[in-house]
């Protein structure tokens, strides 16, 4: 949200604004990242938080670029090694956020709205983030406050109320298909193992997250609707579908 604040003081020549605000900016990232600069362990950092966003962290550099994005995962059903025609590079998750730049860059110059655009397309890049980036599933509980605040200053019920069991499904779904409700819970053991055993659990999992995020956008840029239950009721038979097809018939 900081890099749209920056754009908004410099698209209304707010100069002074903007350089309190990278100013602000600058001493947080220097105060976060100041214990690694004093123990040596700074290049470790960029190489797991940092590169992760373009597709380069330790483990891309030992073994190749891996797409470990929603995108691919969805198609391949686990992460691919360099780069095929089946896959999206991870790179694009930056370029999707220079989209959003842009995005907000028009909609702010004539809007007077301030805080609901810069929260609008604050949301949109964590969604773009998450899905063309090598995410974590604890990423995705970004959206989730965003999403509310936005439906709560638009007036848009459909997001407001969509974002609880957005949250609540994307829990789910990592629990049973990515990490283990074990690991969730702090043990070290199988609690669902006929759930969370089942092939192709990535592609499962990537699938019905690309569900919900394409209805958290939709509903972020439609015009203001109701929320309603059939769309708890399609996602739950995307993902039973996705179940069905992938992890019981095998089909891949």
């Amino acid at each position: 949200m900081l890099h749209l604040t920056l754009l908004e003081s410099l698209i209304k020549r707010r100069f002074i604004p903007l350089m309190s605000s990278l100013l602000v900016g600058l001493a947080a990232i220097l105060v976060v990242f100041l214990p690694d600069l004093l123990f040596g362990s700074f290049r470790q950092i960029l190489a797991t938080s940092v590169f992760r966003f373009v597709g380069f962290g330790l483990v891309d550099l030992v073994v190749g670029v891996r797409n470990y994005n929603l995108v691919s995962l969805a198609v391949n059903g686990n992460a691919v090694v360099g780069y095929s025609l089946l896959s999206i590079p991870n790179y694009v998750g930056p370029l999707g956020l220079l989209a959003v730049l842009i995005g907000y860059f028009l909609e702010a110059r004539n809007s007077s709205e301030n805080f609901a655009v810069l929260v609008k397309w604050s949301l949109t890049s964590a969604v773009i983030l998450t899905i063309f980036s090598i995410s974590e599933p604890q990423w995705f509980s970004w959206v989730v406050p965003l999403g509310i605040v936005y439906g709560a200053l638009t007036q848009r019920d459909g997001l407001e109320y969509f974002t609880y069991p957005f949250g609540i499904a994307t829990t789910f779904v990592t629990m049973i298909n990515r990490q283990g409700v074990g690991y969730m819970l702090g043990t070290a053991t199988r609690v669902l193992p006929t759930l969370e055993f089942i092939p192709n659990g990535l592609r499962i999992y990537a699938i019905t997250m690309l569900s919900l995020f394409g209805i958290l956008l939709a509903y972020t840029f439609w015009k203001p609707v109701r929320f309603k239950l059939e769309i708890l009721i399609a996602v739950l038979l995307i993902y039973l579908q996705a179940y069905f097809w992938f992890g019981i018939v095998k089909i891949v």
